[in-house]
């Protein structure tokens, strides 16, 4: 666990976040049941991105540190 004396202790005991809405059997059965959950789950990103970047904030880049290329292909010569 946490320190008990941590100072977000507070922040950090609040884990869980529920998002409900009341659905008609209709609005989820049928040919555009799966079109009606896509909207509703779209609806969610920006609250989802706002809780991301307070839970895992991007590290910050300081300055004259080069940006992670670990993607990139290296280069033969």
């Amino acid at each position: 666990g946490y320190d008990s004396g941590h100072k977000n202790i507070e922040l950090l005991r609040l884990r869980n976040f529920t998002v409900g809405k009341k659905l008609e059997d209709e609005e989820v059965i049928g040919s555009k049941g799966l079109a009606r959950v896509a909207e509703l789950i779209s609806c969610m990103v920006p609250f989802i991105t706002y809780l991301n970047s307070i839970v895992m904030p991007d590290d910050p880049v300081e300055s004259g540190e080069e940006a992670d290329t670990s993607n990139e292909t290296a280069q033969e010569d």
